[in-house]
This record gives structure tokens, C-alpha cells and sequence, in this order.
């Protein structure tokens, strides 16, 4: 009988384990581990406070509800690599966006971002690395029988769901930055493809944007490096190396 109870405890276990939402993943972790993602679609919004790696497998995916942030980097040394990103909400004055980073030496790289304000938020950070990523806006609205509010759509009809550019958040957004690494993204459907606010010694090489308002956008007394940047709305594509683009207000460059 006591062999059986044993046995019955262990499988209750092993399914509970098998159970575990991302985020319990994340929370029960030690420092500086690899959590592996499963393929599938896992529930944001996800909270990372320790330094882990992420790493999606074919098909992982980590889907918002399409309210608030969907993946916060909340500390330092985080990667996340090989990950779907999708579904933030659409408020630009709370700086929504898919991943929203606070977190110093932050690495993001080979993850699809989509349907999404702002796609990666880098908010007074150092040392962050944002390499070979897709990263699409979103450009629609859940059509609703609610009134759309004045301004997000092409006009106020409740039956017009396109998101305008100017509503839009930005394909990779920087504020009160230092020295981050924004390498081999495509980055299309933003307001801004790349933005810098506050933002010094960002070195950006080898990223293609289309359908932006600018390819990258300086905003007040911000030292950068931008090389062998794609401008695809004067074909064929420009190759452009700007330092020290000093600015006091926005120049889409």
C-alpha cells in the first residue's frame, strides 16, 4: 500500500512540473540558467528579474493579450534568442512594446517581433545587443463596435481598423541610452524604424527597414555610429555612415 502511495505522489509531480506556466519557469530558475521554450504558444505577460537565457525552440512563441508589455527584462545579462514575440498593447504613453528592457547587457537575437506598438523598448540601458531580428508593428485594430478613438484610425469610423504611422510605435526604440549594438535587423510597418532619444554611442550597421516614417530618427544631443544602413525609400538601397550626429529635435537621417 505504501509502495503505491509513493508511486501515485511521484507521477502527481512530474505532471504538475510538466504543467508549469512559462513565467513559473522563469520565477523558479536560478541565476545565469537556459530555459528551453518549448514550441507552442505560452501566455505573457512575462517578467524576467534574474539573468537567464531564453532560447525558443522551432515554433515558441510568446503571445500578449494585446494589453501592456508582453516580455519585461527586468535585470541584467538576459538573453532571449530564437523566440516568437507577439501582441502588445497600444499605448504609446505607456511605452508599450513586445520587449520592453531595463536591463543592462541585454541580448536579443534571431526572434520575430509582431503585432506589436513598439517592437524592442530599450529605457535607460547600457551595453544591450539587438541582433538579426524580424520585427513588424502592428498596423490594424480589432475591429470593435466601440467607438475607435479620434486619431488612431485613417478617420473616426468604428469600421476603419488601419493604424495610422504616426500612432504607431518604432521598430527599435532607445531612450537615455549607452552604447548598444543594433545589428542585421529588418524591421518593416513602424513609425520610426530605429530611434534614438538621450541615446550615445549606439553602433547601427546592416539593418533594412521599410515602410517607416524615417529609417532612424536622432532626438537631443545623441552621439551615433550608423553604417552600411539600407534606406529603402530612395532605391536602390543608399549605404550611409554618419558619427557625431549631434541634433536639438528629431532628424530622420
Amino acid at each position: 500500500m505504501n509502495a503505491i502511495r509513493v508511486i501515485a505522489i511521484t507521477l502527481c509531480l512530474v505532471l504538475n512540473a510538466s504543467a508549469a506556466t512559462l513565467q513559473q519557469r522563469i520565477d523558479a530558475a536560478s541565476p545565469g540558467e537556459t530555459i528551453r521554450v518549448e514550441s507552442g504558444v505560452h501566455a505573457a505577460p512575462i517578467t524576467i528579474k534574474k539573468p537567464l537565457t531564453l532560447i525558443g525552440e522551432p515554433g515558441a512563441e510568446i503571445r500578449g493579450s494585446g494589453l501592456g508589455k508582453v516580455v519585461t527584462v527586468a535585470a541584467n545579462d538576459v538573453t532571449l534568442r530564437g523566440l516568437r514575440i507577439t501582441g502588445s498593447g497600444l499605448q504609446l504613453s505607456d511605452d508599450d512594446a513586445a520587449v520592453f528592457v531595463i536591463g543592462n547587457r541585454t541580448k536579443i537575437e534571431n526572434c520575430t517581433i509582431a503585432d506589436s506598438l513598439h517592437g524592442v523598448y530599450l529605457k535607460k540601458v547600457s551595453g544591450a545587443q539587438i541582433l538579426n531580428n524580424r520585427i513588424q508593428g502592428k498596423t490594424t485594430l480589432t475591429a470593435s463596435t466601440e467607438p475607435v478613438e479620434k486619431g488612431i484610425g485613417q478617420s473616426a469610423e468604428n469600421c476603419d481598423t488601419t493604424l495610422v504611422a504616426n500612432r504607431r510605435g518604432n521598430g527599435i526604440h532607445q531612450w537615455n541610452c549607452e552604447g548598444n549594438l543594433v545589428r542585421g535587423n529588418e524591421i518593416s510597418d513602424a513609425r520610426d524604424g530605429i530611434y534614438f532619444s538621450f541615446t550615445n554611442n549606439s553602433r547601427v550597421e546592416n539593418n533594412l527597414i521599410r515602410h517607416a516614417r524615417y529609417d532612424s530618427t536622432t532626438c537631443i544631443r545623441t552621439e551615433i555610429l550608423l553604417k552600411t544602413t539600407p534606406l529603402p525609400k530612395t532605391p536602390p538601397a543608399r549605404q550611409s555612415c554618419f558619427q557625431k550626429t549631434w541634433s536639438c529635435a528629431a532628424i530622420g537621417l
